[in-house]
């Protein structure tokens, strides 16, 4: 890292401890003993952020180590470390002291067929293990989270708190009916972790990437048309799978409950297709994004405002989702690709004059979308719109598969900037750069 960042990065920290030393008496929040700030702690938190960035700058590897970038500042706060580079850097390479979670949740999804329904096979994401579990030993673990802290309310003599609910209470979920309480599915997803917090935080995040994965894969070349008219802004959503909103963590010494602050008020509608391309298709999402390689991080944005756009049912949130998928698909580290280049890319996935037509009129809602707040079409034609938009913006999952499964050929960013700076060339360009490489090799040339 230059001096000068080496600087700022020493500001940062020294701003960090100043904020960490008020708050040394303050909250009473603890982690592993140490005094918390807590995530609303503006004055500690920003500086905070802009030093990881800052870290990320000379070492990408920080990328996914987040957690152990905070762990380590806060242990150096409690410590009133004087600030080193390269010995904090180093740091991060220390593991952090770490216990084995289970997080428990309830997933909905329609399935008739219980032998072809989804994580009857334990799925890993990044040493994060995610299975099904039966409803009698998901009941059990909240059962005994309400009888200790029913004691613990009763324990505090307070007249204020109420009864714990049971497991149905809580869900951040309609209602359901006793004959619909078959397509709600336990899962429980074993974890290593430093905290019961952090601990569901990370098994969430990995479930997140399997639930879009599969959300994708069920949504995938489905198309929306409404049939009774209605506002032109409201289309409906194709999302399968959403959590309950309600998590148990535990391990040997604790036990705990989380509630998601998002609630699903609508029920999905769609149910799971358990046909062999659809799973085809999972299987390949899932293996790009399990497995390290230049692409994965972008499949996982793509499939991310996929899933996005799938769940939405408003035509513009739609259309913005769907574009970024291009964007997603195609950036570059040394500049802001045109979006005319970006259509101009996916254009060339097909010959037909009609692909190419379809992508203009792509760009063109975009355009008026970003820039006016207006849908393309009157109406009816809005439905067009947004499915042309889904089409363009899958073809951008289906190119970083393909580069995917060629992965041995792109070893880092530089190498998908290249392929991208070029995809849209003629074969005549081709031609010439062919012709200047044979002659390179030939014996006494000048190049």
């Amino acid at each position: 890292m230059a001096a000068n960042s080496t600087t700022k990065a020493e500001r940062l920290y020294n701003q960090c401890l100043k904020a960490y030393e008020k708050c040394r008496k303050g909250t009473g929040a603890t982690c592993n003993g140490m005094p918390d700030p807590g995530m609303f702690n503006d004055e500690y938190n920003i500086p905070a952020e802009l030093l990881f960035e800052e870290l990320r700058k000379s070492n990408n590897k920080w990328d996914k180590e987040r957690h152990i970038f905070s762990w380590r500042l806060l242990e150096w706060n409690y410590k009133k470390r004087q600030w080193d580079l390269s010995l904090f850097s180093e740091m991060r390479k220390k593991p952090l002291p770490q216990n084995e979670y289970t997080v428990y949740l309830e997933l909905f999804y329609q399935c008739e067929d219980h032998k072809r329904r989804p994580f009857i096979k334990p799925i890993v994401v990044d040493e994060v293990q995610i299975e099904w579990c039966s409803k009698r030993e998901y009941v059990a673990k909240y059962n005994e989270y309400r009888n200790q802290e029913q004691k613990r309310r009763d324990d505090s003599g307070s007249t204020y708190l109420a009864k714990v609910p049971n497991y149905k209470d809580v869900r951040c979920f309609p209602k359901m009916r006793s004959s619909a309480e078959k397509y709600i599915h336990p899962l429980k997803i074993i974890v290593k972790s430093t905290n019961n917090y952090s601990a569901t935080i990370l098994a969430l995040g990995k479930l997140e990437l399997v639930l879009n994965s599969l959300n994708v894969a069920q949504g995938a070349q489905k198309f929306s048309m409404r049939l009774f008219g209605g506002s032109g802004n409201k289309l409906g959503s194709k999302t399968i799978f959403v959590t309950t909103g309600h998590y148990i963590v535990c391990n040997e010494n604790e036990l705990e409950t989380y509630t998601s602050d998002d609630r699903v008020t609508t029920v999905p509608k769609n149910k799971y297709e358990p046909s062999k391309q659809k799973n085809r298709l999972f299987r390949k999402i899932l293996k790009s994004v399990i497995n390290d390689s230049v692409v994965r991080e972008r499949i996982e944005y793509v499939i991310r405002d996929l899933a996005l756009a799938y769940d939405s049912t408003n035509a513009g949130l739609k259309t913005l989702s769907y574009w970024r998928c291009l964007e997603h698909a195609t950036r570059s580290q040394n500049k802001n690709r045109p979006e005319k280049e970006i259509i101009g890319i996916f254009k060339y996935q097909f010959r037909n004059e009609h692909w190419k037509q379809m992508g203009d009129l792509v760009l063109n809602a975009r355009n008026k979308y970003v820039h006016n707040g207006l849908y393309s079409g009157k109406e009816e034609y809005v439905d067009q719109y947004v499915n042309w938009a889904q089409k363009y913006a899958e073809q951008a999952l289906y190119l970083l598969l393909r580069l995917y499964n060629n992965r041995k050929y792109w070893e880092s960013e530089e190498d998908l900037d290249i392929f991208f700076d070029n995809y849209t060339k003629t074969p005549k360009f081709f031609e010439i750069t062919n012709v200047i490489r044979n002659a390179r090799k030939t014996k006494g040339n000048n190049f």
